[in-house]
């Protein structure tokens, strides 16, 4: 898991941390968090090519319609259990709303390396 950036497995474990509240399939393992993460890289890959920077960040923010369905999307990719994508959903939304610019801007330069 060394391999993944700071800013990326931060915000894996926060989005973890909410899901584990809500489903307890959920473990603190690697393979978890990686899967976690790919979907966060893919969602904000596919929001640059979107929007500028500026825009992005308040398209992850707002929770729009576009940001939901690729949140979806990906989820269906990695995880196959309903109650497990309902609580990744729900936490991808929740840790979205209270990721700071430093943040944001943190795990936009560490996928774009």
């Amino acid at each position: 898991m060394s391999d993944l950036p700071e800013a990326q497995q931060l915000i894996g474990r926060r989005i973890l941390a909410h899901a584990q509240s809500r489903c307890d399939k959920f473990s603190f393992d690697p393979f978890t968090i990686m899967a976690i993460c790919n979907c966060i890289i893919s969602v904000v890959k596919l929001l640059y090519m979107c929007y500028s920077k500026e825009k992005m960040l308040s398209a992850i923010r707002s929770d729009n319609i576009i940001h939901r369905y690729l949140i979806r999307k990906e989820i269906r990719k990695n995880f196959k259990g309903k109650d497990e994508r309902k609580a990744l959903y729900k936490s991808f939304s929740e840790v979205s709303k209270t990721l700071s610019e430093r943040e944001l801007f943190d795990l936009m330069e560490s996928i774009q390396e």
